[in-house]
């Protein structure tokens, strides 16, 4: 038997996106896409043979959640969402998407960075205790 090669369908008014489309639905460039996905503190990616792809809904959930951290809200017109658009060269950023993103990816590497440093410093407290000399 050959081997089944998984493809998956998308309808108009997609649920499911690229990163490409993700990252203009969001406003943000790809690369800052992939970092949120790397350090696991942006939008959830779904894998669909071997792809990582986006659902619209958890895309709207991760704006959503960034807009409340900082008490902008979406409905009120202090920020419209702006519609995607088709043609990629004609895409636009987001700067305040852009802002946030890069705010909350700063963050989590801070946040990592200042556990590292307390778990390096309290091995080696460890080890001067068990090995130090008397």
């Amino acid at each position: 038997m050959g081997e089944v090669e998984a493809r998956l369908v998308v309808f108009p008014g997609k649920a499911i996106l690229s990163p490409v489309e993700a990252a203009g639905l969001l406003g943000i460039s790809c690369g800052l896409l992939r970092a949120l996905a790397w350090t696991r503190c942006g939008p959830r990616p779904i894998s669909v043979g071997g792809r990582r792809l986006y659902t619209r809904e958890e895309l709207n959930g991760f704006r959503t959640q960034l807009l409340s951290e900082f008490g902008i809200e979406a409905g009120k017109r202090l920020y419209r969402l702006r519609l995607p658009v088709e043609d990629e060269s004609a895409r636009e950023s987001d700067p305040l998407m852009r802002l946030l993103c890069h705010h909350r990816l700063r963050h989590h590497c801070v946040v990592r960075a200042l556990w590292g440093m307390l778990l390096f410093g309290m091995g080696l407290l460890l080890l001067l205790l068990l090995f130090g000399a008397h």
